[in-house]
């Protein structure tokens, strides 16, 4: 019983319900890399380093297929518009490929009050235009170039870091939880 207990407490500091100290001190114990019930202070803001990475992903095929594939046509919906997405039309043997450009990693998770480094990399594409909404303008990124952007993350919620020339697809968000 006092297990299931435990593991419900952990769940609803893990989903942000309840407060690290709360659990604490509602299951007798303190969660990792928090200070003990006594001491009733949230933790230390912290430096927090990312490398961000821009990727797309390309699916290829052929419209005649081969021995290990069927046949694939042509998609005919239309992709949305902003350049996020691409589709190649069929070259003389059928094979034709669509494109995806993402962040990779595309979520990070850090608290209120923390050092934020952005390290973005670019591998694919030949530029993107970033920017991190409400703390970095927007900033030019070609391919092998590496780019730091510092903030402090100064309230809970979202913020979402895009590349203006691969919309929709090429987003990210950072999760700021409350200390």
């Amino acid at each position: 019983m006092k297990e299931s207990i435990y593991i419900m407490i952990v769940s609803l500091f893990l989903f942000g319900w309840m407060s690290p100290s709360t659990a604490a001190e509602v299951s007798g114990s303190v969660p990792m890399g928090y200070p003990s019930t006594q001491e009733k202070t949230p933790p230390m803001a912290n430096k927090r380093v990312f490398y961000i990475t821009t990727v797309h992903i390309d699916g290829k095929t052929n419209i005649k297929g081969d021995k290990d594939h069927p046949p694939e046509p042509l998609p005919t919906s239309p992709l949305p518009p902003g350049g996020g997405f691409s589709v190649t039309n069929p070259d003389s043997e059928g094979n034709w490929m669509i494109r995806s450009f993402a962040f990779l990693p595309s979520l990070l998770v850090v608290y209120q009050g923390d050092e934020v480094i952005l390290n973005f990399l670019a591998v694919q594409g030949t530029s993107h235009a970033i920017s991190v909404e409400g703390y970095i303008d927007t900033f030019v990124l070609k391919r092998g170039e590496l780019k730091t952007v510092s903030f402090t993350a100064k309230q809970v919620g979202t913020i979402d870091f895009v590349c203006s020339n691969h919309q929709p697809s090429m987003r990210g968000q950072i999760l700021v939880l409350p200390r």
